[in-house]
């Protein structure tokens, strides 16, 4: 109870993903993370169920966030391996990578065309800029600008915080584990430190060699993985401090695990006051609320609101400005739509809008190109009717909008984003994933009901 208690109040995971970043995929992520490891560890104990239940919480961590899937799968096979006895470790091993791979096979219906479809997207603006993983370094090293330095200092503070909650936990369980659970602090302690060093700046040419490392975009996301460290070894120290009934352990517990969660307080209190004025709750109302605080706060509100559309995700037709510039998705849009309605040779009105349909009545002076308030992605089909040819249809320039060629007169143009190779396969694999699984809980149940004979 304790070390959930203090996983769940980590700065990192409480005061910077849920209440400074709004990270919700990455918030979630910690959910599965205990899960992962709970059955890595009902694979090393042979319990048969464990398996299809590892498998089942590594999909949700990948279909949740694949950057902290990318940091924590070394872990989770690391554990498993490690926490085996010698003779067991090839059997745990291959199990935990079979069930992980079964994992990923079942979020294949978002990972497949995840992977695949990158090209059709602005990846590359990951890599520059401030979003490049140079600049996002712990205590040193180059900055974009004052702003990012503000943020990496508040970063650096609750990383050495939970780093120095890790090493003082892994002290105090020293002289009183024994046997696998010494070990298993040994382990926590080495994934805490190597973390903690992956943010530094030292860890720099690892970064730079590695291309897979440089998609998880920012060092100091290996606080995930730092967080879970600590929170396993004060579960160590809690059980520990619990067997000996030692008032020293339970007061030094105590103490570091305030700490940690203190940090997190601030923004908490923040929220709640928030929470209890008037209005719902907007980017406005905070600026509002917050500003007058300090300038921290306002320039917490404002990094928000220009975080609420993500650049890199947006189609890689979309003009560089728009992407890289300054202006928030809204005000990008709002240029957009400006030329929208000032195009010729006619005009378009949306009468239905889901996602991956539109349904757009036109009415064109001559043949010619229309364009729709819809950013362009390969897979938009056009059609006048349930029977007619698909129309020709292309992205604008240099706004990369959708633009559809139609004859002159009034029409009804439906389209629709048809599913491209990369989905399909995504449905198959996970489909095949999922009849694997199928089957792999049906043998449980066979052979716990029907057990082999002794004799084979």
């Amino acid at each position: 109870m304790i070390a959930a208690i203090v996983y769940m109040g980590a700065p990192y995971h409480l005061a910077i993903d849920l209440y400074d970043r709004f990270a919700f995929a990455e918030l979630w992520a910690f959910v599965w993370m205990p899960l992962v490891l709970w059955g890595v560890q009902g694979t090393i104990a042979g319990d048969r169920r464990a398996p299809p239940g590892l498998a089942l919480a590594y999909a949700g961590l990948v279909l949740t966030h694949l950057p902290t899937t990318l940091i924590f799968s070394p872990v989770a096979l690391a554990y498993g391996i490690l926490r085996g006895e010698r003779g067991d470790r090839v059997r745990v091993g291959t199990a935990v990578v079979l069930a992980m791979a079964l994992g990923a096979g079942l979020a294949g219906v978002y990972l497949v065309p995840a992977l695949a479809t990158q090209p059709n997207v602005s990846f590359s603006d990951m890599r520059v800029g401030y979003l490049s993983y140079v600049y996002h370094f712990l205590y040193y090293g180059p900055r974009f600008n004052a702003d990012l330095l503000k943020i990496l200092a508040q970063l650096g503070t609750y990383s050495a915080i939970v780093l120095l909650a890790c090493t003082a936990a892994f002290l105090m369980t020293r002289r009183g584990l024994v046997g696998p659970d010494k070990r298993y602090a040994r382990f926590w302690m080495t994934v805490a430190a190597t973390a903690f060093v992956m943010m530094l700046p030292f860890a720099r040419p690892i970064w730079d060699l590695v291309p897979l490392l440089q998609a998880i975009q920012f060092p100091w996301r290996f606080n995930i993985v730092l967080t879970l460290a600590m929170a396993a070894l004060v579960a160590l120290w809690a059980g520990m401090a619990t067997a000996k009934a030692s008032r020293l352990d339970g007061v030094a517990l105590a103490l570091v695990c305030t700490i940690v969660i203190g940090q997190s307080l601030p923004a908490v209190f923040t929220y709640l006051a928030l929470s209890r004025t008037p209005g719902d709750t907007s980017m406005d109302k905070l600026l509002a609320q917050f500003g007058p605080l300090n300038e921290k706060a306002q320039e917490s509100v404002e990094v928000t609101r220009l975080a609420i559309d993500v650049p890199e995700y947006r189609p890689r037709w979309v003009p560089r400005e728009f992407r890289r510039g300054e202006s928030t998705l809204p005000d990008s849009l709002t240029r957009i739509r400006t030329a929208y309605l000032h195009q010729e040779p006619g005009s378009a009105t949306i009468l239905a809008r889901s996602p991956r349909r539109l349904l757009v009545a036109v009415d064109m002076n001559a043949e010619g190109w229309i364009r729709l308030p819809h950013f362009y992605y390969p897979g938009w089909r056009a059609t006048a009717g349930e029977s007619a040819p698909p129309l020709p249809v292309r992205p604008s320039s240099p706004e990369g909008l959708l633009e559809v060629r139609i004859g002159s007169g009034g029409h009804r143009i439906f389209l629709e984003l048809i599913p491209g190779t990369a989905e399909r396969m995504g449905w198959i694999v996970s489909g095949l994933s999922g009849l694997i699984l199928i089957g792999w809980c049906i043998h449980g149940i066979l052979r716990r009901v029907h057990p082999p004979s002794p004799n084979g």
